[in-house]
């Protein structure tokens, strides 16, 4: 945190010092008090306090206050409203123009997840068969499975994929599922040809 704060406060171009009080108790001692004093007489960090009166210098910072300080260090304010995000997890925030913004600039990009050990958790948290799911993603069953297997489960993998399927676009924002989207339209015309889900 305290190499963000100076690098925030080299961006703002500001002289700090140590004459302005920010009213937090716990950063009389830090070596970057004059840096804190000057940002929070700036208003970087409102809004982001960790607690009444305390800074929490030690403690790791959320991702989501740092985009709003890195934005409001780099534009010089807050962004715009905004009533929807590229990010799936940061509806209803306050403070999700400032992600949206940070991902403009292309500082950030989210933190995105493997697909394939996303698609293998949600296939355990919704019971879907382990066979049904290793095969779903090609994986080679032991010599003992495969001398018993007889089949290979193609009618299953194919629900399976259009339950899968469903879920990516549901994450996807209704202002951004635009039906002349190609993709989108082979996935619907699929899903409404084989009707509601047959998967055991």
């Amino acid at each position: 945190m305290a190499v963000a704060l100076v690098a925030a406060a080299a961006t703002l171009g500001l002289a700090t010092t140590a004459t302005a009080q920010s009213g937090f108790t716990d950063t009389a001692s830090s070596i970057h008090r004059a840096d804190i004093e000057t940002l929070t007489a700036k208003g970087l960090f409102e809004g982001t306090e960790c607690a009444d009166e305390q800074f929490c210098p030690n403690k790791p910072a959320k991702r989501w206050a740092v985009a709003v300080w890195l934005v409001r260090a780099l534009d010089g304010g807050d962004p715009p409203p905004l009533d929807e995000s590229r990010f799936t997890d940061v509806d209803d925030e306050w403070w999700l123009p400032h992600v949206e913004r940070l991902a403009q600039l292309g500082v950030t990009a989210g933190c995105r997840t493997e697909p394939r050990a996303s698609f293998r958790t949600w296939c355990a948290e919704t019971g879907v068969r382990r066979e049904v799911a290793e095969a779903a993603l090609a994986h080679t069953a032991g010599a003992v499975e495969r001398a018993y297997q007889r089949s290979d489960l193609l009618a299953a993998r194919r629900a399976l994929m259009d339950d899968w399927a469903r879920v990516l676009v549901s994450a996807i924002p209704r202002s951004r599922r635009h039906d002349t989207t190609p993709q989108l339209a082979i996935m619907r015309d699929k899903s409404r040809a084989r009707g509601p889900s047959t998967r055991q």
